[in-house]
């Protein structure tokens, strides 16, 4: 990936500190548009920041930036939740982009080690394309302010949830839907390569090409979680999570009893199990019931939302086997493409 790494901080600079490239640094930063005399530092991309570079004489950084462009952000808000927002932009004058503003009522310790280790790794996934891709990143401590930019692709594409539930559309070819859970799971299983959990996934996170054959997954920081099954050595294993915004129709049972340090990626396995059933049953799971309702009927009962006779023997034997009762018991995502790749060539 080409682009660089930027620590801006507040204050007068002592160039002796960062003196690598620091008049190249300067240049870069006056074509992007941006002010230079609080620029201290930058390097080569990597797939984190140096952790060293983090502090300046024991003083903590008040900016980082992942800057592999300039970015001009639009005044007027798309969007507003209890998180933060979302504005239009444009990114290198050409890219149309999104940019959502996390805000935090607390101190932005998690936040620094969050775009330490977490943020870099995701704007590396730019060449997935069963991802939405994040292009970069902007953290204001002095504001609690985290930015991310995202390509614009949401309004090029169709919105599952819109497409099902507001314009009461539905996919009526069983091998376009096995196409499209193929592409989520193709997604989720870069995710979890990566010592992710993706969570929360549900319909209004899955974007349809306007052809409405393929799909895209799009990723944010309130749902995306660290997996308790991330090798030892990865920096992602001791993650702190933002924020955690799971729908109970699509939790396991052990995201209703256990502590998320205890999840594991087959959490994403039984929600796409569910959603692979909405679209090919055409139902609502676990619709009008009560949260505790759901509790009860998934954990103690052991239930699951009905699978209509219509689907393919093949087809449910694999929804099931994702909503196993015992995490253990359900396929890795790597083995969901496998049997998603093999009922497309018999459907």
């Amino acid at each position: 990936m080409n682009g660089y790494f930027v620590i801006a901080t507040h204050g007068n600079i002592n160039k002796d500190i960062y003196p690598i490239h620091y008049d190249q640094l300067k240049k870069k930063c006056s074509s992007a548009g941006l002010q230079t005399q609080n620029w201290v530092a930058f390097s080569k991309w990597h797939p984190s920041p140096p952790s060293k570079k983090m502090e300046m004489n024991g003083k903590e950084i008040c900016t980082t930036f992942y800057l592999p462009g300039a970015l001009q952000e639009s005044s007027s808000i798309l969007a507003k939740s209890f998180t933060g927002s979302l504005r239009s932009g444009t990114w290198n004058e050409n890219t149309s982009v999104a940019v959502k503003t996390y805000l935090y009522k607390k101190d932005m310790s998690d936040a620094l080690f969050i775009l330490q280790h977490f943020i870099p790794l995701l704007c590396s996934l730019q060449h997935i394309p069963q991802l939405i891709p994040w292009l970069g990143y902007q953290l204001v401590t002095e504001k609690n302010m985290l930015k991310i930019v995202t390509k614009k692709e949401e309004e090029e594409m169709t919105n599952l949830d819109h497409f099902l539930y507001k314009k009461n559309q539905r996919i009526e070819d069983p091998k376009v839907i096995l196409q499209i859970v193929l592409d989520i799971a193709i997604a989720l299983q870069h995710l979890h390569q990566h010592g992710i959990i993706y969570s929360c996934l549900r319909p209004c996170y899955v974007y349809l090409y306007k052809n409405g054959t393929r799909a895209k997954l799009s990723l944010d920081l309130t749902h995306l979680t660290p997996s308790s099954a991330a090798s030892p050595s990865s920096s992602l294993h001791h993650l702190p999570t933002i924020s955690h915004l799971q729908i109970p129709s699509y939790q396991s049972p052990e995201s209703f009893q256990c502590n998320q340090t205890e999840w594991t990626n087959k959490v994403d396995v039984y929600a796409l199990g569910v959603l692979m059933n909405e679209l090919l049953s055409k139902a609502i799971p676990w619709h009008n019931t009560p949260t505790d309702k759901v509790r009860v009927r998934v954990c103690d009962e052991k239930a699951r939302p009905p699978i209509s006779s219509t689907v393919n023997k093949e087809i449910v034997h694999l929804i099931e086997h994702c909503w196993e009762q015992a995490a253990e018991h359900r396929p890795t995502m790597e083995q969901v493409i496998h049997e998603l790749n093999t009922l497309l060539l018999l459907t």
